[in-house]
Parts: structure tokens; sequence; C-alpha cells
């Protein structure tokens, strides 16, 4: 349970920093980092590993460690995931319209409410993609009981083909604008690193490998972190967030391996931040979005240096967690 959250901390972490400065055409007209400029594609990149991938891992590897892998487990944890968004977003909104003059209507916040516009939680893209896969859960673990390993290989690999032949007949018609063509498209991009992660608990891969590791000393594993993130641009350019697949699982044995002292006053910070990860995901909108950010962005950069900048806006976002909560 500690691994999993530190996990879901190092991710929000590297999200806070991917939206602070990866996305230069967010900011309002008083805020400016030319200096990073050359950086924005790599800051922007960075996610593509270390962000939605782990999520999306985690969800797999905790989903197959459930005794419960029903339909009306994954039904309760969808209706409790949204009613947390939609607190958020419901405040949000609120917010948007009496303090930042922004006009709201309500087909917006139902549309909002399907993540299927952002004009208010602009990250809330990931709302529906957990739905999709959590509702694909049950019936994939139910199929694929006694499945052998070539099996699931042979499914995952059809799963991203059928996908694949829909979004270009949606294209061919003209309908890549819609909802259902990002929905289909991000169901494609990521289950098959939610099917990775739920095999390497069925096969206990990342324990074995994290036992393999450990017999090598402290300072190469440390060193080795980085080794995953640095073949994730390598390999991007020919198999994207496929590489995920492979990298997530190697740098959680990895992190498994190192034996983190989880009561070190750092480690401490990170895990807190793990605990509120999906919040801070959904809070930190108020910065970026464009019902809110030309009124409350510049209060995300009052620091101006980027690196307080991201503390500042994790610990903003993770107090106004825990008045959620």
């Amino acid at each position: 349970r500690e691994l999993t959250t530190y996990l879901k901390g190092i991710a929000v972490i590297l999200m806070v920093m991917h939206h602070a400065f990866g996305n230069p055409q967010w900011y309002i007209s008083s805020i400016n980092y030319a200096y990073l400029a050359p950086y924005v594609d790599w800051i922007c990149d960075f996610a593509g590993f270390a962000v939605v991938p782990i999520f999306c891992f985690l969800t797999g590897w905790t989903y197959y460690l459930r005794k419960e892998k029903t339909l009306n487990y994954s039904l309760t944890k969808i209706v409790t995931f949204l009613i947390d968004y939609w607190l958020i977003l419901f405040g949000f909104a609120a917010i948007a319209h009496f303090l930042c003059g922004y006009q709201l209507t309500w087909s917006e916040i139902g549309t909002e409410m399907l993540s299927s516009t952002h004009n208010i939680m602009l990250f809330s893209w990931f709302v529906f993609l957990y739905i999709e896969i959590m509702l694909f859960l049950p019936y994939f673990a139910k199929l694929t009981q006694n499945y052998s390993l070539k099996q699931y290989i042979l499914l995952t690999l059809g799963i991203v083909v059928f996908c694949n032949c829909i979004l270009n007949a949606l294209t061919i018609y003209g309908l890549k604008k819609f909802f259902v063509y990002s929905a289909i498209e991000y169901f494609s991009d990521y289950i098959p690193i939610v099917i990775s992660a739920y095999l390497c608990a069925k096969y206990d891969y990342i324990a074995k490998l994290a036992q393999k590791l450990q017999s090598y000393s402290a300072s190469w594993i440390t060193l080795s972190l980085l080794f995953p993130i640095a073949a994730y641009y390598a390999f991007k350019p020919f198999i994207s967030t496929y590489s995920s697949v492979f990298l997530c699982p190697l740098y959680i044995a990895l992190l498994a391996a190192a034996n983190l002292n989880y009561n070190n006053l750092l480690h401490k910070a990170v895990l807190l931040l793990g605990k509120h990860s999906m919040n801070i995901w959904f809070l930190q909108c108020i910065f970026f979005a464009a019902a809110t950010r030309e009124v409350f962005q510049e209060y995300a950069y009052v620091m101006q240096h980027p690196l307080p900048v991201v503390m500042w806006i994790l610990f903003l976002c993770t107090i106004c967690s825990g008045t959620v909560n």
C-alpha cells in the first residue's frame, strides 16, 4: 500500500510540473517563462511515461489484488470517484461564475460532468477513461480467468486493433472531433498498460524482479531509476505510450528494490501527496482552466522560480484536498 501511494505521489509531482511549465499556451499575460522555452516539449512529454500510465498501471495492478472483481465493485468505485469529481466541479463552477465572471450554461455543466468539455475542469479527460477501465475490468477478469499468457497477449492486441479500426472508420466519416472518438482513442492507448499491470499482479512479476534487483547495490538501484525515463524517450518516436507497458513495471520494481524508508520526512511528504493525488489532479485545474485562470493563475506563480512554483501548487492543492475530504 505504501509503495502504490508513493508512486501516486511521484506521478502527481511530475503532473504539476508538466502542467505548470509544459503548456505556455495556458499562461495569462502576466506569466512568462521564456528561458524554459527550449525545454517546453521535453517537460510536456514527460507525463507520457510518468503520470497517466502510472495511474493506469496502478488501477490494473490493484484491481487484480482485489478478491471482489464484480461489476458491483466497479460501479461502487465509479460512483465514489464521480461524487468526488463533481463536488470539486460544482465548487469551481460557482467560483468561475461568481468570482471570475464566467458565463455558465446548464448544458456546459452537464458536459463537464461527463468530462466531454474542459473549460472548468481542464484535466478531467481522465474521468471517462477511468469509467471505461472500471467497466471493462470485471468482464475481462471473468473472461480471462483460465487464459494463458499467450492468450492474454493476443486478446490485448485484438482489442487495440479493433479500437483502431473503429477510429479509422470514424475518421473516414468525419467524426474525429466527436467525444466518442476521444473515448475510444484513450481506451486504445491505455488499456494495454492496465492489462500489463493485471498480468504483473497475477504472475507476481514485479516482486520477482524486485527480489533479483535487490542483489545490486543501493546506489546502482537509485541510478537505475533514471533508466526507464531515458528508455521512454528512446522508444517514444516508435511506440509512444505503449512503451510504458514494459517501463512502468520496471520502474516500480526498481522502486521496490530500493527499500525506501517511508519514515523519512521527504518520503512522508510524497506519501501525503499520493494520498491526495486524485484531488490534486482536479484541484490544480483552477490555475489553468479557461474559466478561472485569469483570476487565480497569478497566485500559483507567486514564487516565480519553477521548483518553488511546483511545490507551492502542490501545497495549496493538498490543503484544499483535506478540506474537500
